[in-house]
């Protein structure tokens, strides 16, 4: 057999093959708002605006933008954020302050909100309400709703639900874009973080929001960012001290699992809590699994490569997905366990001739063919394997 790094025919499957990992380059012009990857938390300024795009960022969400009465000088500092975003070619979740708005029946405030900013060409979403329940019920936010899809009809209404809350599929009426926030992150020691509740949250929310925008909100922080005062039940089984970020596995299982389900785009809770306390997490971390994922997008989006979900965490005990097109097809396997262990594919088609690369940071692996089956073997813990096929 003719073996190069990184490529190998595929035709002959009784021998045990080895991918070999290549240096890709990353796209060029790596944001894309097909598949919008969302920071919360972005104060304007110059910097801070270059710092996400170079992520891949290319949406912002900044809390109490428009909090407090509206004023000409808070509607022109609204504007300042939207005119400093656009020029920076990055779109806005504009949060609405829907939960002082709401609570105090402000309906007509809103209105003006909306109608002043409509047109503006940062405007991606509107942020209606952050974490509605036992807030507010879906029949008590579907004024503001109305009243927005009225004024507005081509921009998506988001809400953003939290992840112990159980009744966040109710609310399906009053939202066109479904966000959601679980940080599994915590204090236990690699790789025992329970990393499988992000995927396990992300295909009831697939089930159940079929015809809904599913942007799912990843851990961009330490939970020792937050104060004291604020730790819960949630926390109370850690250290302080034991409180971490994501380490590189874990972010980019967080990602690149997300996408591997088939959501509609990504959002990152958030740029602030991550430079709390150290920013060099944004750069040594984040910044590499960003521009992968956001490098493999541009390229499902610019070859228009076709999604398929071949099988999933519940049924399987681990995510495989593929993305075919004209000249390339790219394959994403993900362990959605904290077990090494070796994977059976039962999916002889998803493997069909042609030459086979690993695509971005994805390590060296073996697959072994027995009968009609591939064996995957040694997969780590949260482990991602991206793989890239040319079609003759």
């Amino acid at each position: 057999m003719n073996l190069r790094k990184g490529v190998f025919n595929f035709l002959i499957l009784a021998c045990v093959c080895v991918f070999y990992s290549f240096d890709s380059a990353y796209a060029e012009n790596y944001n894309t708002v097909e598949f919008p990857v969302i920071m919360y938390a972005v104060p304007a300024s110059n910097q801070n605006f270059r710092e996400v795009k170079s992520l891949g960022v290319n949406h912002v969400h900044l809390y109490g933008l428009t909090a407090g009465r509206l004023t000409n000088k808070k509607l022109l500092e609204i504007k300042k954020y939207l005119d400093l975003a656009h020029h920076h070619k990055l779109k806005v979740l504009l949060d609405l302050d829907g939960k002082r708005r709401v609570a105090s029946g402000r309906l007509e405030e809103m209105r003006v909100l909306v109608r002043r900013f409509r047109d503006h060409p940062a405007i991606a979403y509107w942020y209606l309400f952050d974490e509605p329940n036992k807030i507010v019920s879906a029949d008590k936010l579907m004024p503001y709703y109305n009243m927005i899809k009225k004024e507005s009809p081509n921009i998506p209404i988001a809400l953003c639900h939290l992840w112990s809350e159980k009744n966040w599929s109710t609310y399906n009426q009053v939202q066109d874009a479904v966000l959601y926030d679980i940080y599994p992150v915590r204090g236990e020691r690699f790789p025992y973080s329970k990393l499988d509740n992000q995927t396990e949250f992300t295909r009831l929310v697939n089930n159940s929001s079929n015809d809904k925008e599913v942007i799912p909100v990843l851990q961009f922080f330490s939970w020792k960012s937050l104060k004291a005062s604020s730790f819960s039940n949630l926390l109370k089984q850690h250290d302080y001290n034991d409180l971490r970020y994501p380490n590189y596995e874990e972010f980019r299982y967080l990602c690149f699992s997300s996408i591997a389900q088939g959501v509609d785009g990504l959002a990152f809770y958030s740029f602030l809590r991550a430079k709390m306390l150290d920013p060099s997490w944004i750069k040594n971390v984040a910044s590499p699994v960003m521009r992968e994922m956001v490098s493999f997008m541009s390229i499902v989006n610019n070859e228009k490569l076709k999604y398929s979900a071949i099988s999933d965490n519940k049924s399987d005990g681990y995510l495989l997905s593929s993305w075919v097109g004209e000249q390339e097809n790219y394959i994403i396997m993900v362990n959605t366990t904290n077990q090494k262990k070796n994977i059976t594919l039962k999916y002889k088609e998803t493997f069909s001739s042609g030459n086979i690369e690993t695509f971005g940071s994805t390590r060296d692996v073996k697959i072994k063919a027995v009968s009609d089956n591939f064996v995957i073997e040694n997969v780590n813990p949260w482990e991602v394997i991206v793989l890239k096929q040319k079609v003759n």
